[in-house]
Order: C-alpha cells, then sequence, then structure tokens
C-alpha cells in the first residue's frame, strides 16, 4: 500500500516542480498591451508568446539574456519577475531600494534617507509646479546651469533670475509695493 502512495505522491512532486519554471529570455515583443516573452528553459525547451505579467505601475524591457521565472497553470504559461544578474546593482545595504538599466543610469533609495539619482546623459522634470524643501544653508551647482522660467522664488521674493560670476540676482516688477530687484550675493 505504501508503494502505491509514494508513487502517486511522486507524480504530484513532479507536477507540482514543473508548474515553476526558470527559463532565459531570447527575444522580447513590447508592441502589444502586454510584453510578450519567447524563453528558453534549463531543460532547451523554447516557448514562444509568453505573457509577461508586471506590477500596476510599473514597467521595463528586460533584455534579451535576462530570467524569468516562468509559471505553468492549468496549461498557461505566464512570466514573471525577470531579472538580470548582468547588470544588478551589489553595493546596496540591507533595506536600500534602487532601479537601474543596463547604460548605468540608477535612482538608490539609501540608508540615512538619502536618495541618489545618477543619468548618464540627461535628466529632465516635466510639471507645471516644482517645489524643493530643503533645510541646507547651500545648494551647490557643479557645472554650467540654465533657469528659464517665468517666475522664480529667491528668499520669497518674486522674479526673473539674472546671474553673474559670484552673484545671483533676482529681478523683475512683479510685487504690488513696486519693488523690482532683490539681490543676494554668492
Amino acid at each position: 500500500m505504501s508503494r502505491i502512495y509514494e508513487r502517486l505522491l511522486s507524480r504530484l512532486r513532479r507536477r507540482i516542480a514543473n508548474m515553476i519554471n526558470r527559463a532565459v529570455i531570447t527575444n522580447v515583443d513590447t508592441s502589444g498591451g502586454l510584453t510578450l516573452l519567447q524563453v528558453k528553459t534549463k531543460a532547451g525547451q523554447l516557448h514562444d508568446s509568453i505573457e509577461y505579467f508586471e506590477l500596476y505601475g510599473f514597467t521595463s524591457t528586460p533584455l534579451v539574456g535576462a530570467e524569468v521565472l516562468l509559471l505553468c497553470l492549468g496549461g498557461f504559461r505566464i512570466a514573471i519577475c525577470a531579472n538580470d544578474r548582468r547588470y544588478r546593482k551589489t553595493d546596496y545595504a540591507p533595506g536600500e531600494v534602487g532601479l537601474y538599466t543596463h547604460e548605468g543610469d540608477y535612482i538608490k533609495l539609501s540608508q540615512g534617507r538619502i536618495i541618489e539619482v545618477v543619468a548618464g546623459a540627461e535628466l529632465t522634470v516635466t510639471a507645471p509646479a516644482v517645489t524643493i524643501n530643503s533645510d541646507a544653508v547651500d545648494v551647490t551647482c557643479t557645472g554650467d546651469a540654465t533657469v528659464s522660467a517665468a517666475q522664480i522664488k529667491l528668499n520669497g521674493e518674486v522674479g526673473r533670475v539674472v546671474t553673474t560670476l559670484h552673484t545671483c540676482s533676482l529681478t523683475g516688477n512683479p510685487h504690488p509695493d513696486g519693488s523690482s530687484t532683490v539681490k543676494a550675493g554668492l
């Protein structure tokens, strides 16, 4: 009787083990509503048109050669959780979080409530209003800076920024009291 149970359990173990598999991405198609992957399992089986499920609000296009978890549920295969160990950042402490690309760009949320953003070519922020609240005494800009805005506040005064070497002035005539220039030495 125990041999019968052992055979049944053995079949059940195999079925459960075959439900979750690791696969390597061999092709990516992002033209539809869901990303479709072609994957190759460790056993060498090639599977086409595997839907890649992502978390709401987050999307990525995994590179060919990245790994995914392949789930087989009721004969239907889906891919989840892409990982690419070739480019994964490894200098994170426990609890730190990051987003990264294969080109080296990243956003890192570090311990001590520090956020680091590294962009290799350009960082663009587009919004009708941008607010930076800081208790810092100094704001440092390394390299050239261009400010273009209809209205900028400097020490609570509103106007436009005019900069020269070692000085920064806020000029304009936006105030009801008629003041036109506020200067701040740098």
